[in-house]
């Protein structure tokens, strides 16, 4: 005689909070997996970390992680949302399809859930970069003029 098909079980019951049970650990295992609080951080520690993930792209990103070293970021006014300025739009493109893979980074090196990244690319006038020596040292003498005095009075040549 089959005792499942005699009504009520006693057993049914159980049945549930034994799939109660053992939904519960699975559901405290991911409360724990996320951090309790947002952490703050600085732009110190965004640079920091974004020095580290660019030295950890693969080869075949070599482009793309040389750029992401000579960028430095800027935390917006919310300080949770921090700009990436580029000269280009190719070069946003490739920025941008990164957006999701450097979030996801960030947020767990900076121990904060609330990170985020936006790309912008910057107006002619307002990056000019130097890369050579004389152009860091004729950028240089143009904000400050005394620059050029020393350099003359020391015999000072750039190459």
């Amino acid at each position: 005689m089959n005792k499942a098909g005699l009504g009520v079980s006693i057993k049914h019951p159980q049945k549930e909070a034994v799939s109660q049970r053992t939904t519960t650990p699975q559901a405290s295992s991911q409360v724990q997996s996320q951090p309790e609080e947002d952490y703050i951080f600085n732009e110190k520690d965004l640079n920091y970390y974004w020095q580290e993930y660019a030295g950890q792209l693969p080869i075949e990103h070599k482009a793309l992680a040389m750029r992401m070293q000579n960028i430095r970021l800027t935390l917006l006014n919310d300080d949770i949302t921090f700009e990436v300025v580029v000269d280009n739009e190719i070069v946003a493109k490739d920025f941008t399809s990164m957006i999701p893979n450097v979030q996801n980074y960030l947020r767990s090196r900076l121990k904060n859930r609330k990170v985020k990244m936006t790309v912008r690319v910057s107006a002619p006038a307002e990056n000019v970069r130097a890369f050579s020596r004389v152009e860091k040292f004729q950028m240089m003498a143009k904000k400050n003029e005394a620059l050029l005095q020393l350099k003359d009075e020391f015999g000072l040549e750039l190459y």
